[in-house]
């Protein structure tokens, strides 16, 4: 658990240069940069909020878990053009890096009553679950972030007038609860788990985007 707070220099040039074309990546910048751009959830373009305290205490509590596989996560963010930060989220959703597999009536490595595999959580129902290095393994990973790459494909073409960080919010909703649930940025995560799923994981996200994946963070002791 991280017990400082981390001011990143890097990200505050983010999102100034997000703040003047908020539907736009720029190119050059780290990847996890899309994930302040508020178009993505300010409440002012009509998108749910994001997160809180429980999601930043979830992130915090998974932030060492994440940081051992930071480099999975970039090595597999970087082939799929997603920020490491948002696939590290959604293993923290979906089941705390790791942490809580093997609970609940579930063999180890498995979690929903043995029917999704890993951190990441792929679901053997829709999918053909790759174990070949574990549970906490690249290709764990790399299954989430093919589905997720596969979803921002469909949001992007269901809703091209949503911003770049909009689809891909919405992709994430999507890995949860599939793409005929999303339908309006108000109401993205109706029908999700706990009504709440890509907000969650995108506030979680932003924490491990500051506190994990940004070089250029400074760090202030309490």
């Amino acid at each position: 658990m991280l017990g400082f707070c981390c001011i990143s220099t890097k990200n505050k040039v983010m999102e100034d240069n997000l703040e003047n074309d908020p539907t736009q990546n720029p190119s050059g910048m780290d990847q996890n940069a899309i994930l302040f751009d508020e178009s993505a959830f300010g409440e002012s373009y009509g998108v749910m909020g994001i997160g809180g305290a429980a999601s930043d205490r979830s992130a915090n509590n998974d932030a060492d878990r994440v940081e051992e596989l930071a480099e999975s996560f970039e090595r597999v963010g970087e082939e799929y053009d997603l920020p490491p930060a948002l696939l590290a989220g959604i293993a923290s959703r979906e089941s705390h890096v790791g942490d809580v597999l093997g609970q609940y009536g579930s063999q180890p490595g498995w979690g929903d009553h043995d029917n999704a595999y890993g951190m990441m959580q792929i679901d053997q129902r829709h999918h053909t679950v790759d174990e070949s290095n574990g549970p906490l393994g690249e290709a764990n990973i790399e299954q989430g972030a093919e589905i997720l790459s596969g979803y921002r494909d469909d949001i992007t073409e269901a809703h091209p007038d949503w911003t770049e960080a909009q689809q891909l919010r919405g992709a994430v909703t999507a890995y949860n609860s599939g793409v005929r649930n999303v339908q309006t940025l108000g109401g993205l995560d109706q029908g999700t788990t706990g009504n709440d799923y890509s907000g969650d994981v995108w506030a979680r996200a932003q924490v491990f985007a500051e506190d994990v994946f940004d070089d250029d963070q400074e760090c202030e002791q309490p």
